[in-house]
């Protein structure tokens, strides 16, 4: 279960489109102490029932309302029963000061994700959120030069639209400080027009920033539609279906009274009853977003509706189909898309042939491809792709742009005979590239060979998936190279 933990019912910003309303936003008083004694509380709960919790996000109102060092203690204790434990601010007191203490109690800055709100470039940002633009960006700043790890979140509004050059530089300039950037639509009253949809949409594709977008994020609830599953607790006890129904008639159940298993089953039904537009039914696109959230949408449909009724088709005509590139959970748009578009073509193969140039007969019935001679393009190849791969440093904010490589893998599976694309770690694509220099060698030998090249990298990076899948192969003699044609 991923769930909000709203531990303030204080905030120190009145944004334009805040749906928090005000008697959870000005109305705590011993916000440290009863914010840290019903975190204390809330774990103890998930270790009595044993309950699962999957990543848990300390929300408000505003979280840094708390005290640095009580913040610390709360992180700590939900640590005890998680790993991932993140943080939803307006970014606003995340200063050097507050950040020194809050490292003085959790001691290791990967132990909390930080989620900071920002709409984009100052002309956006300002007049939506307190004039706060130049701070939270300093403040971004300073958490990654402590090691912390940042994920945005933007809103999009008219304003965005109308200053989407300026919100387009900002996207690019932000790109290199974070490993997150998410777009949100505004909702009620702060909604986007159809017009302007559709031109961020247009933007959103030109720009390759569609993975940006909540619409086009397959781990989202939303996208279960009347059967979102989602949960937010409060320090009164008080469950929501989550921080869109944080208010007092969103309430469904008390988390001081009942069980985990009771609120599930409680949760479960909430919004079954929610219309959807019967249009919704015969839409292309329905099994992948099932009319968006039940509380966001606009006349039964889903808000972004109109953003993936332009998108789809653009994809299509590239060859990309709608589920394949909405499947990919990666904040690469670009290579969303060069993966989509060869699973959209291998779904779609009719035969595929391998020529092996130093291969023995695998005994087993798995036959992994190097290369493939496929009928409906006899072109097509083991493909690489080279994107720019960020890697920050704690002593800098500045990025340094190295050339990565993505190695796409075209596989065949005799048990059924379907093709498969894998994407292989860095990791695991050097290591393939060590294989097919050397096909005849020993796996200690390309281990030896790989270690030399790879310092850093030791057989502990086995752990990585696709690289223990080549080995394996490798191991079993089942891994057979083609000469290039």
């Amino acid at each position: 279960m991923n769930c909000y933990f709203a531990i303030s019912k204080v905030c120190n910003l009145r944004c334009q489109y805040c749906y928090v309303p005000e008697y959870n936003k000005s109305k705590q008083s011993d916000y440290n102490q009863k914010a840290l004694e019903s975190a204390k509380r809330f774990v103890a709960k998930v270790k009595t029932e044993k309950f699962g919790l999957g990543n848990v996000t300390l929300h408000g109102a505003e979280p840094t309302i708390l005290s640095a060092e009580t913040l610390g203690e709360v992180i700590k204790h939900f640590g005890q029963v998680t790993d991932d434990v993140r943080i939803q601010s307006n970014g606003t007191r995340f200063t050097p000061q507050y950040l020194d203490k809050l490292l003085g109690v959790i001691q290791d800055p990967k132990r909390l994700f930080v989620g900071i709100s920002i709409d984009g470039s100052p002309e956006i940002h300002n007049p939506q959120r307190n004039n706060t633009w130049h701070l939270v960006m300093k403040n971004i700043t300073e958490l990654r030069k402590r090691g912390f790890e940042v994920g945005v979140l933007g809103v999009i509004t008219s304003l965005t639209i109308k200053h989407l050059k300026e919100f387009s530089d900002w996207v690019e300039s932000i790109r290199p400080l974070v490993v997150g950037i998410t777009f949100k639509l505004g909702e009620h009253g702060y909604g986007i027009t159809e017009e302007e949809k559709i031109r961020f949409a247009e933007w959103l594709y030109a720009s390759r920033n569609l993975k940006h977008l909540q619409a086009f994020m397959p781990d989202l609830c939303m996208h279960d539609g009347n059967d979102c599953n989602f949960y937010e607790f409060d320090i009164d006890g008080n469950c929501y279906s989550c921080n869109k129904s944080y208010y007092d008639l969103g309430v469904f159940a008390n988390w001081f009274q009942e069980s985990f298993e009771e609120i599930r089953s409680k949760r479960k039904p909430l919004y079954n009853n929610r219309p959807i537009d019967p249009e919704c039914k015969d839409c292309p696109y329905f099994a992948l977003c099932h009319s968006g959230c039940p509380l966001s949408r606009e006349k039964n449909k889903s808000v972004d509706c109109q953003i993936k009724q332009t998108v789809y088709p653009k994809l299509l005509d590239e060859g990309i189909r709608a589920e394949n590139f909405f499947a990919i959970a990666r904040q690469s748009t670009v290579f969303g898309m060069d993966l989509a578009r060869y699973q959209s073509l291998s779904s779609e193969l009719e035969e595929a042939e391998v020529f092996a140039a130093t291969a023995p007969s695998p005994s087993s019935n798995e036959l992994l491809l190097a290369e493939a001679k496929v009928i409906l393009n006899p072109q097509f190849r083991f493909q690489k792709f080279s994107y720019p791969v960020h890697q920050m440093t704690a002593e800098s904010d500045l990025t340094e742009y190295n050339s990565g490589e993505i190695v796409l893998l075209i596989y065949k599976d005799a048990r059924d005979q379907q093709i498969r694309v894998m994407n292989l770690s860095q990791a695991a694509a050097k290591f393939f590239k060590i294989l097919i220099a050397h096909p005849s060698s020993t796996v200690a030998g390309v281990l030896e060979k790989f270690t030399k090249e790879l310092p850093d990298m030791s057989e502990d990076t086995f752990v990585n998936e696709s690289l223990t899948f080549l080995r394996a192969l490798h191991e079993r003699n089942l891994l057979s190279f083609a000469a290039s044609k």
